[in-house]
């Protein structure tokens, strides 16, 4: 993990808990599991084709990651799509519409893995 890619994950982080509960103030653990998250989707993508109706969100998705430092392409976004949805919260019921909205869900359902309330299975 590049210093660089750590200190925009932070950002993100900060961003995204600004004036939330005390309980969402454990940064390093967020943004540890935020960077777990990403990588494993990252490592572990699915190459089947993107399919045209999840398209836009996927590249949307794969466009906020890229911003954080990583090399994302739909495939990521679609697979970083379906293992949040797998979260106990169901953080995306449906896709999300914005960069701000994509960091939002991704951080919440970083705060559900270090709350051990996550069902991601990670493998």
């Amino acid at each position: 993990m590049t210093i660089n890619r750590k200190n925009k994950l932070q950002e993100i982080v900060n961003k995204i808990i600004d004036g939330r509960e005390a309980a969402y103030s454990r940064q390093s653990a967020l943004v540890d599991e935020l960077e777990r998250l990403i990588e494993y989707a990252m490592l572990n993508g699915d190459p089947r084709p993107v399919h045209p109706s999840e398209a836009q969100a996927a590249q949307l998705i794969a466009s906020a990651i890229n911003d954080l430092g990583y090399q994302a392409d739909a495939n990521i976004g679609r697979d970083l799509w379906e293992l949040v949805s797998e979260d106990a919260q169901a953080q995306w019921l449906y896709p999300p519409e914005t960069v701000d909205g994509v960091y939002n869900a991704l951080v919440n359902t970083a705060e559900n893995m270090v709350k051990g309330w996550c069902n991601i299975q990670f493998v």
